[in-house]
């Protein structure tokens, strides 16, 4: 190069590193160059890191380590974005360490965060109420400012690949439905609290007895039945009661979330869910009392009986009336 002044410009730097901005240098006349203007500040609002030995010129390229825009989105499997769940972000592929970000989903609302190129791993500590958590995913935030799903996670609880997807700086995650069936039992007791047998029972989905069942069976003595439910709404219907019991009217409860059970109409019914049971109580079946029945002849011979010793009453008082008279 001839002696005089020239503008070192970067016109793209490597990927992963920032480019600098434009230095002035001069070449002198005994071969050795000095730099006259380090140029601006960069894109980090930093000096240029350029210097120089003799004849050779060194320019630094620092790591371009700023943060990009990523917006995360968490959503149901219509798509609709959910509140409650309570997510993390680890830097790296473990979810390991202090938590980068952290924050709370809300309903129809995305969230933006603001992350430097690198790996990260995204946790679901909680899940909202009626879905089912993500297994822990892990992501790239590229220096284009792009996301890129690394490894989508273990199977879900259903035995299911997490459901994620990205969008140039958006990750859109989705929470299943919590659909999975809980333990549920029932013990059909008597006024002493012990299990009868006989009892025929029927587990109707919804508030009415309407359809087909979901579940039928008969009770045995000393012993509660159990059943694989999915949470929502049921109505328990005893198609019939054990001898010298009466059957109970048609209940209705609700399987919650975590398990337990709701009454949600009783019918006047004696039930309770405790002890992880929903007890059913049969109320004992009341005698009749032995009244004649004026059908059958020892009714009618009663019947003929009472009405003599009434004619007979009145025939006395007459005659005693006439003796008076």
């Amino acid at each position: 190069m001839a002696p005089g002044t020239y503008t070192f410009h970067e016109k793209a730097a490597p990927t992963g590193y920032l480019k600098v901005t434009d230095i002035t240098f001069q070449v002198k006349h005994d071969g050795t160059v000095e730099v006259t203007n380090v140029g601006e500040k960069d894109s980090k609002g930093e000096e240029n890191k350029v210097a120089t030995n003799g004849s050779t010129v060194t320019v630094t390229d620092k790591d371009d380590d700023l943060p990009r825009k990523i917006t995360f989105s968490k959503v149901s499997l219509g798509g609709t974005e959910i509140a409650g769940a309570q997510i993390k972000i680890y830097k790296g592929d473990k979810a390991e360490g202090t938590a980068v970000e952290s924050w709370t989903s809300e309903a129809g609302k995305s969230k933006d965060l603001n992350l430097a190129p690198g790996t990260y791993t995204f946790h679901e500590e909680a899940a909202p109420t009626g879905y089912l958590k993500v297994t822990d995913i892990t992501f790239q935030v590229k220096h284009d400012g792009t996301v890129e799903v690394t490894n989508v996670g273990e199977k879900d609880s259903k035995g299911e690949d997490n459901k994620v997807t990205t969008n140039g700086s958006t990750v859109t995650v989705t929470d299943k439905d919590d659909d999975l069936p809980r333990k549920i039992t029932f013990s059909k007791v008597n006024l002493a609290g012990e299990e009868i047998a006989g009892a025929k029972i029927q587990i109707f989905r919804g508030e009415k007895v309407a359809g087909n069942p979901v579940a039928e069976w008969t009770s045995k003595a000393k012993q509660s039945h159990v059943l694989d439910l999915t949470p929502g709404v049921y109505t328990f219907h005893e198609e019939a009661a054990p001898t010298g019991y009466l059957a109970v009217t048609d209940i209705t409860f609700q399987v919650n979330y975590d398990g337990t059970v709701t009454v949600v109409n009783a019918s006047g019914n004696q039930v309770e869910f405790k002890d992880g049971k929903l007890v059913v109580t049969d109320q004992t079946e009341p005698e009749n009392p032995n009244l004649p029945n004026t059908g059958s002849e020892s009714g009618q011979a009663a019947l003929a009986a009472g009405l003599a010793l009434l004619a007979l009453g009145a025939g006395l008082v007459a005659t005693k009336r006439r003796k008076e008279d």
